[in-house]
């Protein structure tokens, strides 16, 4: 791989004070700045990780633990004010510039096949031992009953302000009766009426599993932070799990808000 070294020169401005000599003040410094870039290549990869998480044994690699401890039925509960802000924090480690979401209802694909992960073992081995089950989501839609046993979750990356900027995962990907793709539809714009989403006139699905949101554009190294808000079911209480994935696209899924 070639590579090649540049030299940056930047002039740093010194507060000097005032003089009552006439001798030449000298009122500015050099910062000598070198850095080494490497060439692109065609063997880029695509690749997001989420420090201070532990290692499950499985083939998804390490996992980072966020136990909501006891939330009331259909209560609410978020990362900024409870650890946060910025209680999460994730990285690019690949060598691609990359687009990156924030998804319920993660199930690794490996080899174009899902990979079988027991997340409940994960959930009790590092969190309690109980009978823990698979927590349920649904994407955020207009005129969705409150009252479903379907949780939901929204993202910030206002991590410096007194109060956060929720953004729902409001996002699902759609397939029609005979498995061809129909991409990406913003929920939040679709209305639910009579156990059915309408989109611009049209009657859609979804797997009520899935939901997204665009969680920020990260070049080669960046980090970014962000919190999650959860809001609960109004089901009876019990030990539950759910899994949120964060991935990396080369392309934009969707115009990104």
């Amino acid at each position: 791989m070639k590579t090649r070294t540049l030299a940056l020169c930047a002039t740093a401005a010194l507060a000097t004070a005032s003089s009552v000599r006439a001798d030449a003040v000298q009122n500015d410094a050099v910062i000598l700045c070198t850095v080494r870039l490497e060439s692109p290549s065609g063997d880029g990869y695509l690749s997001v990780s989420i420090p201070d998480s532990v290692a499950t044994g499985t083939e998804v690699g390490p996992v980072k633990l966020w136990n909501l401890g006891t939330v009331a039925a259909g209560g609410v509960y978020d990362s900024f004010y409870n650890g946060g802000p910025g209680y999460f924090r994730v990285q690019n480690t690949g060598t691609l510039p990359a687009y990156v979401y924030v998804s319920t209802g993660y199930e690794p694909i490996k080899d174009g096949y899902p990979v079988a992960v027991d997340w409940e073992d994960i959930a009790r081995t590092n969190v309690a031992d109980h009978a823990w089950q698979d927590l349920k989501f649904n994407p955020w839609i207009q005129g969705w009953d409150q009252g479903e046993n379907y949780a939901k979750l929204a993202v910030s990356t206002d991590v410096t302000g007194i109060v956060p900027n929720w953004r729902p995962l409001s996002y699902f990907h759609d397939m029609n009766s005979t498995g061809v793709d129909t991409g990406w539809y913003d929920g939040s714009k679709g209305i639910y009426q009579s156990g059915n989403l309408y989109y611009g006139g049209k009657k859609v699905s979804f797997n009520r599993n899935e939901a997204s949101a665009f969680l920020a554009f990260m070049p080669v190294g960046e980090t970014q932070l962000f919190d999650l808000k959860f809001w609960a079911p109004y089901w009876n209480g019990g030990d539950f799990y759910f899994v949120v994935c964060v991935h990396a696209s080369a392309v934009r899924l969707w115009e990104n808000e």
